[in-house]
């Protein structure tokens, strides 16, 4: 009976090690695998940094707007930080380095250029600090950690408070303007937004006197 608990013992130790091992060795696999893929993502989005489309860009990491980098500041801090330091890509320190770079805001005046690695050129989405400037799942890579910035928050959440505010205030001006212009022989001639948005038309003929002979 002890023979038969020992050699139990012996086969659940046994079964417990190559289950560990097994375990270990996904991990590793994963890991290794993981850092080929940030070596890789790395090299796309510092080669898209680096293009002409990119020159008036301004770039930054952590969430910190107080300190925005111009292109070739961005790229020399980049070789500061990674290139020179000869870092293995397969290695957690090679990650910890690679991903501020990878998870930047990156912005042309107004507009995103890239969040994270979410190319927005195209998208015409304005840059708003606290409020969309999280980056979405699949397009960062660990570690990230989202810092929102509250006051930059506020202020633009007031901003929007007043001008909707203002909107509002002059909405009798704006309907009193489309009236005119929907009864202004003009009208066709008329930009939409001068329709809606102006007040009095130096051009203004009532649809009245629309025949020169009465």
């Amino acid at each position: 009976m002890e023979e038969m608990k020992v050699m139990l013992s012996m086969l659940g130790l046994v079964v417990g090690g190559v289950i560990a091992w097994i375990v270990y060795t996904n991990i590793r696999n994963n890991m290794a695998k993981n850092s080929k893929n940030i070596a890789k993502k790395a090299e796309i989005v510092i080669k898209r940094d680096v293009s002409s489309k990119y020159a008036g860009c301004t770039f930054y990491m952590n969430n910190d707007y107080n300190n925005g980098y111009s292109q070739s500041e961005w790229l020399r801090l980049f070789k500061e930080r990674v290139t020179d330091k000869g870092l293995d890509k397969n290695s957690e320190e090679y990650a910890a380095a690679v991903a501020p770079f990878i998870n930047a805001i990156v912005v042309d005046g107004k507009f995103y250029r890239r969040r994270g690695m979410q190319d927005m050129v195209h998208a015409l989405e304005q840059f708003d600090p606290g409020v969309n400037d999280r980056i979405s799942l699949n397009y960062f890579v660990e570690p990230y950690e989202y810092v929102k910035d509250a006051k930059r928050a506020a202020l633009s959440e007031l901003d929007k408070f007043i001008k909707k505010k203002e909107y509002e205030k002059k909405a009798p001006e704006r309907r009193a303007a489309y009236a005119r212009c929907s009864n202004c022989i003009h009208e066709r001639r008329c930009d939409p937004k001068v329709k809606h948005q102006t007040g009095s038309c130096g051009g203004y003929t009532p649809k009245e006197k629309k025949n020169p002979f009465l």
